[in-house]
């Protein structure tokens, strides 16, 4: 099944078009019911309350409360929970099978209350959790808490570690995140075993960025589709507890930290989105979100800045931001625009490109075309598709140059099999206005390293690299090609490598996916296990919101002279604790678009309902007026008819 936002999102980053106009199929009766939705946040809430109020039952070091994922959200992980008599501060060790796989941290408060979190437990075996206690008086006590889990599930996607010379001094371990919400994130330490994953979508695919204070940030869970679109931002530890949503309309791809708290997002523009087929594809805005409020407190328009037209839109030339970084000596904010093939120094104070790295042969719209800088030295090649723009620590521009799109010397696209992916290092010049290529990774290897979308790079070292090929889409031969659409369709098997260089050797690979799944990866990084500092967990912390969802009903529908029928049609709601799901059985054109519509009293507010086997709608509790909303769906048909059917379901928000 074909759906719009799933074509053009593929569209958006391959230049590929969806098929033709397909009639929809006969509807059939929906089952009336009420659905109840709780939100995450009071969920996670009640769960804290309980495990303090067992703590309340005197537990000791010798016989602690153990609490394996105490919030469902992180098999791997675990809360032992005690009281002692006298205060104490405690230090964890968690053996592993070599010195590298080991981990230790010194918590540093002293009390006599003592919430110790666990993390890097080994899938289907007892651990052996060491504790030790030093109190005041000099005296040290050593206690070993048994912690047993369950073997790896079956969801977990196969993976394979080559591992040569990795050193993890710190107790680090490799976090992926993948790209989609089917397919959970997990990590490796430095023997390639698994030591966490995910088994619910509070870790949504996408971003997984460790923020100052230890914690990450993650997305919200989908609302609109395409998938990369969503309705915030949160803040959450590796068990999946969240402690603040940002909601703000379509964050897509990418947010960092700033100094100082605050946010920076990808976004798009609310009042005036740049379409196609009734599907935003520009991606266009970035915002800064208040770290305390939420509120935003600066945004820039790269549209406008960049000078891009609904026309450019019309003729398949659009931005497609996916990554941010943001350099503190200069207040400049580095976009990387991955449709446009163009990554673009904004001057954050006053909106200006100060430089554009782009192949002028594209051609720009101004002020990017007489801003690209001019290439210097050997061996310089323009990248295409890139992702993850960052800055090393000597100010050079790092990425992930996919490929896709490539221009050879003729200026016509190099075939999928002679393509690459590379980890490309890039040094600015902004006084002469050039730039030339310091350093690459990935070229030498082909088509073997080819992902055509996703991905990532990071900076480990002087000449410590670590390079992540995201989305390679795999033909029946095992070569990989750029049929983007293909692999959103599910009808083509992904598979992502990750490889760690230093001084130019192979030091650490890992291969995700293949044999027929899908896996994707968007991000990988080594971290460490704890963050510095990191002090014992905290139950009486609450979860916090800011923001709103902003009702879609920019979209207006009339009733259709022949509306949907329910005969045929089938819908099923389920409640899966913050999220509702109404799939649909129906064929999409293109140029269709499919909306879920929740209706309570005046309140009208339409959701993108796409998804990989049909059409899904993902509506999310958060921000929602508390009541009880009716669902029903609209088809808008490229060739203006639009057909509406009620659903015959309720669904009563907690709000």
């Amino acid at each position: 099944m074909r759906a719009l936002a799933l074509a053009l999102a593929a569209a958006a980053l391959a230049g590929c078009s969806a098929a033709g106009p397909a009639p929809a199929a006969a509807p059939k009766a929906a089952k009336s019911e009420v659905l109840a939705c709780e939100d995450w946040l009071v969920r996670q809430s009640a769960r804290s309350a309980a495990l303090l109020e067992e703590l309340a039952g005197g537990y000791t070091p010798q016989a602690p409360l153990v609490v394996p994922d105490p919030y469902g959200a992180a098999p791997l992980t675990a809360l032992v929970l005690f009281d002692t008599q006298k205060p104490c501060t405690v230090e964890i060790a968690i053996p592993g099978d070599t010195e590298s796989a080991s981990f230790r941290h010194a918590f540093g408060q002293e009390g006599t209350r003592h919430q110790i979190p666990v993390y890097g437990l080994y899938p289907g075996r007892v651990n052996p959790v060491q504790l030790t206690l030093a109190y005041q008086d000099g005296s040290v006590e050593t206690v070993t808490v048994p912690i047993a889990t369950d073997p790896l599930p079956d969801y977990l996607v196969p993976y394979e570690a080559t591992v040569t010379q990795h050193e993890s001094a710190d107790g680090e371990l490799l976090y992926m995140a993948m790209a989609t919400d089917t397919v959970y994130p997990f990590a490796v330490d430095a023997n390639g075993d698994v030591r966490w994953y995910a088994s619910d979508n509070a870790f949504s695919g996408g971003i997984f960025r460790r923020l100052e204070n230890g914690r990450y940030l993650g997305f919200s869970s989908p609302l609109y589709a395409p998938a990369f679109l969503r309705p915030g931002v949160v803040e959450l530890d590796r068990m999946g507890r969240v402690y603040r949503e940002y909601l703000h309309d379509l964050i897509h791809h990418d947010a960092i930290e700033l100094p100082g708290g605050n946010l920076l997002a990808l976004t798009v523009k609310s009042d005036s989105q740049l379409t196609t087929g009734g599907m935003t594809v520009g991606l266009d805005r970035i915002v800064e979100l208040d770290r305390a409020t939420g509120a935003e407190v600066r945004g820039w328009d790269l549209n406008e800045l960049c000078g891009y037209t609904a026309g450019d839109v019309a003729e398949g030339r659009y931005l497609h931001c996916n990554a941010l970084w943001y350099s503190e000596a200069d207040d400049a904010i580095l976009v990387s625009a991955a449709s446009a093939c163009c990554v673009i120094k904004l001057d954050a104070a006053t909106g200006e490109v100060v430089w554009a790295l782009a192949d002028p042969r594209r051609g720009y719209p101004e002020p990017i075309q007489s801003k690209i800088l001019t290439p210097a030295g050997e061996g310089f090649e323009w990248q295409a598709l890139q992702h993850a723009v960052m800055l090393a620590g000597n100010g050079d521009v790092l990425m992930l140059d996919n490929g896709t799109g490539r221009l050879g010397e003729n200026g016509e696209p190099v075939p999928d099999l002679e393509n690459y992916s590379r980890l490309l290092r890039l040094r600015v010049n902004e006084g002469q206005g050039t730039v030339e290529q310091i350093y690459q990774y990935g070229k030498e290897r082909g088509n073997e390293l080819f992902a055509a979308y996703l991905g990532d790079v990071d900076e480990l070292g002087p000449g410590h690299y670590l390079l992540t090929a995201g989305g390679r889409i795999l033909n029946e031969d095992g070569t990989a090609s750029g049929t983007v659409l293909d692999a959103y369709m599910g009808i083509k098997a992904t598979e992502a490598k990750i490889v760690e260089i230093r001084d130019g050797q192979v030091v650490f690979e890992v291969h995700v996916g293949g044999g027929g799944r899908f896996a994707n990866i968007y991000r990988a990084e080594w971290a460490s296990v704890y963050a510095p500092g990191e002090g014992e967990y905290d139950l009486q912390a609450a979860g916090k919101r800011s923001g709103t969802l902003l009702p879609s009903a920019r979209v207006e529908f009339r009733l259709p002279e022949n509306p949907l029928k329910l005969e045929n049609f089938s819908a099923q709601p389920t409640d899966q604790g913050y999220q509702l799901s109404v799939p649909v059985q129906a064929e999409l054109g293109q140029g269709d678009t499919l909306l879920l519509e929740l209706r309570r009293g005046d309140t009208t507010l339409y959701y993108s309902a796409a998804g990989a086997t049909g059409a899904q709608a993902l509506v999310r509790a958060a921000g929602l007026e508390a009541g009880e909303y009716e669902l029903a769906l609209a088809l808008a048909r490229a060739d203006g008819r639009v057909y509406y059917a009620p659903l015959g379901c309720r669904w009563n928000c907690g709000g």
